[in-house]
């Protein structure tokens, strides 16, 4: 099992989904007021083209993390399109029960009832655990056909 304490993103690079998905059970729920203020982001695997290194690299580059406005709970994801920054994608944050593991799970849900959300990232909910202060891990997952699928992992980290 990967060691909470020393554990940095280059491991996290170096992991496999089954390692990611031991972490991600074994790391806490946190409070909906913790995560305040903007997060670097870093996609580490994930399915289909977010499992290949050309596509990690693409979306590194263009996706830089996301902002929590706790006392809303709400959020936007971070992107960087040349020289500018972006905040948008904005979703909602809640604690519910997680999709695939056991437990409570901190989730950003980008369809509700005012999203404006384009339909690529409405049927998106993302579920996160701390790993240890300020250093989240997180699954991106979306929903066909009913039914949610994994596509990616990322981490957050202040």
């Amino acid at each position: 099992m990967l060691n909470k304490e020393n554990l940095s993103i280059d491991d996290l690079l170096k992991s496999d989904k089954n390692e990611l998905a031991e972490l991600f059970e074994n790391c806490q729920p946190f409070d909906v007021a913790e995560l305040s203020g903007p997060y670097d982001g870093v996609v580490i695997n994930g399915n289909l083209l977010f499992n290949l290194k050309v596509g990690k690299a693409i979306t590194n580059k263009i996706w830089r993390g996301k902002v929590f406005y706790p006392e809303n709970k709400i959020g936007k994801n971070i992107l960087a399109l040349g020289f500018f920054k972006l905040d948008m994608f904005k979703f909602k944050t809640a604690m519910e029960s997680s999709m695939d593991f056991e437990g409570d799970v901190f989730t950003l849900r980008y369809k509700y009832k005012s999203s404006i959300n384009p339909w690529p990232v409405k049927p998106i909910k993302d579920e996160m655990r701390k790993i240890r202060d300020d250093f989240y891990i997180g699954t991106g997952n979306i929903k066909i056909l009913g039914k949610y699928f994994l596509f990616d992992w990322y981490v957050l980290k202040k």
